[in-house]
């Protein structure tokens, strides 16, 4: 075996991968992790094994070499987990059944158990859903050497074998159908990119939990808070006193329940929300209650000489309250609740909206168009057409003595209609709101048509470049002309494979 390389080294190797899960055990909010069990296949094609039997062949790694054989390995990705964090390799494994003799494909399998990496948002939470990613990628090949692409005989279809999760033992989430993305991870220290492939779990938190033992019992607490606005200031001031801060203990410790199934983050969730506001209308009872008794006792007095329609103050403030406090704090609760709600129902039911590439982006470390819209754009703004970077392409000044070429010149910019010859600039559609749903920016269209118009100029000044070639070896007519004319048809084609060159 001389070699163990690939011939062309210009040319990336690829690598098909596809997935299999058994089990996915537990989710961790607090450790930031998922317990979970899988399988993990690869294939590839080795040139220098094409034709050598399963037996013969060199070892394909330095676990599988026997003591006698003293043969380089064959070629090997090394495939690794690279959001691990304690998985078990129970098997691994190159079946010899499986293996192609005659076109020198490799086959591959590794099965894992343990814990992987989760990043959690739970900005939405108990609405909020979680984007589990197993990210696998090539140890030492870079994305120059080796392209990893998605197995389509296992991923990307109605009811494919790879796409669904064989046994879920998460009572709190609900799993939606996974998906396999793309993309390339980096850069490293040394500014190295790695083609990875994500198999991306979508789970979607069971919140009816925490809407009858929480959210029940903190609105029945306020509910029972309005009956202070029944009750007398003065009479009764001790009371109402007592219930505020009863129902603020009682809410506290609610707080602190959810509080321990959750890591201490920097914001607040959705819940955390909906609780402190109850803590605020709490407290706003508490101040009512005072205010209430200071109008009483310094201003309506006894009461004895109070009228209903103007000296009784303090009765026109209970009543106030008892209508407004109702009315703002289930509003508010309302606006939250509704929030969250829509935020879920984008991410179950439209898999192109910006909540479920944003939930997907979280938990992923890969340069893909959906997430690294920087980078896109970046891209989008160096990729210049070559044909115009080349001078031979570019606009010449017109000369004062040439008036030929003035006219020409002249009528090709008052031919382009609103090109940039007129000085008018184009109105650029903006994107609708079932178009931002989909993830259809304004940029986004925006560089669309800015990409359109960078091809329509291309294409004037390649026919303006090989007009004026064929022009001089012609006679000087015009390029239109002369496409048209006998030599038209290697112009043309010149033309057309100028355009295909500059589009790839």
């Amino acid at each position: 075996m001389a070699s163990t390389q690939n011939v062309a080294d210009d040319v990336p190797r690829v690598i098909t991968v596809s997935f299999f899960v058994n089990a996915l055990k537990a989710v961790d909010a607090i450790t930031g992790t998922v317990e979970l069990d899988f399988q993990l296949y690869a294939s590839w094609v080795d040139k220098d094994l094409i034709g050598v039997s399963v037996d013969e062949r060199p070892p394909y790694d330095e676990e599988s070499r026997k003591l006698d054989d003293t043969r380089p390995c064959c070629y090997n990705p090394k495939l690794e987990v690279n959001n691990n964090v304690s998985l078990e390799t129970l098997w691994c494994m190159y079946p010899p059944a499986h293996q192609g003799v005659e076109t020198g494909t490799v086959i591959w399998g590794a099965r894992y158990r343990g814990c992987i990496s989760n990043d959690m948002d739970l900005a939405m939470f108990p609405l909020d859903s979680d984007s589990i990613a197993i990210s696998v990628g090539p140890k030492d090949e870079t994305n120059d050497k080796a392209i990893i692409k998605i197995d389509e005989k296992k991923h990307g279809f109605e009811n494919a074998p790879g796409d669904r999760i064989k046994k879920s033992n998460l009572a709190e989430w609900s799993v939606d159908v996974p998906c396999v993305r793309l993309g390339l991870s980096g850069p490293t220290g040394s500014g190295n990119y790695y083609s990875n492939i994500e198999f991306c779990i979508m789970v979607h938190r069971n919140f009816l939990y925490y809407v009858w033992k929480v959210l029940a019992i903190v609105y029945l607490l306020i509910v029972s808070m309005f009956v202070i606005f029944v009750m007398d200031p003065v009479e009764d001031f001790a009371d109402r006193i007592n219930i505020c801060l009863t129902l603020i203990l009682a809410a506290v410790a609610f707080l602190y329940v959810v509080g321990e199934q959750l890591p201490k983050v920097p914001y607040l969730t959705l819940l955390d929300k909906l609780l402190l506001i109850s803590f605020f209308f709490i407290f706003l009872g508490g101040v009512e209650t005072l205010v209430a008794f200071l109008v009483k006792t310094h201003v309506d007095g006894d009461g004895d000489n109070g009228k209903m329609d103007g000296g009784n103050l303090h009765v026109k403030i209970d009543r106030y309250s008892a209508l407004a406090f109702p009315l703002v704090y289930f509003g508010f609760s309302v606006y939250y609740l509704g929030k969250g709600l829509r935020y879920r129902m984008n991410l179950i039911n439209n898999k192109d909206s910006v909540e479920y590439k944003r939930q997907l982006a979280l938990d992923s470390k890969l340069k893909t168009e959906d997430v690294d819209t920087e980078k896109k754009e970046e891209k989008k703004r160096e990729a210049v057409n070559p044909l115009l970077l080349n001078p031979m392409f570019k606009k010449k000044k017109p000369s004062n003595s040439n008036s030929n070429s003035n006219s020409n010149s002249n009528s090709n910019s008052n031919g382009n209609g609103n090109g940039n010859g007129n000085g008018k600039k184009k109105i650029r559609r903006k994107s609708t709101f079932v178009e931002k749903l989909q993830g259809i920016s304004d940029k986004k269209l925006s560089s669309d048509d800015v990409i359109a118009d960078e091809q329509e100029e291309l294409e004037i000044e390649v026919e303006k470049a090989l007009g004026n070639q064929n022009g001089m070896g012609g006679g000087g007519g015009s390029g239109r002309n002369v496409l048209m004319g006998a030599g038209g048809g290697g112009a043309a084609r010149r033309r057309s494979s100028l355009v295909a060159s500059a589009k790839y």
